[in-house]
């Protein structure tokens, strides 16, 4: 599958983001905080902490907003 494949398939399905949390509280911001500052609402905040799938374009406001790559948001959990 190519990679614009990929980026049309999770744009209509969305993503999720393990690390949100943990990167919005590194940097000590609430989620309205959070959300303000990428221009999101403060449910996409709750959503994708919660779990959700939330859209392409919301992980890239986000990364862009807590200052890491998008792949640092979607980065599947590791066990220790």
């Amino acid at each position: 599958m190519s990679a614009e494949v990929w980026v049309e398939m999770a744009e209509a399905v969305g993503v999720k983001v393990p690390h949100l949390v943990r990167l919005r509280k590194r940097l000590v911001w609430t989620q309205r905080e959070l959300a303000e500052r990428a221009g999101v609402s403060v449910p996409v905040i709750v959503a994708g902490e919660n779990g959700r799938p939330i859209s392409l374009k919301s992980v890239r406001k986000l990364a862009k907003a807590l200052r890491v790559k998008p792949a640092a948001l979607m980065a599947e959990e590791q066990e220790e």
